[in-house]
């Protein structure tokens, strides 16, 4: 289920790929 909800929302990538920059930029 889950890989069919990732294709259907791929914004859902987006946020995570956003999260982990986001993470990344504030221990930098």
């Amino acid at each position: 289920m889950s890989e069919a909800v990732g294709q259907q929302h791929p914004i859902g990538i987006y946020l995570k790929i956003w999260i982990l920059l986001f993470v990344l930029s504030t221990f930098s």
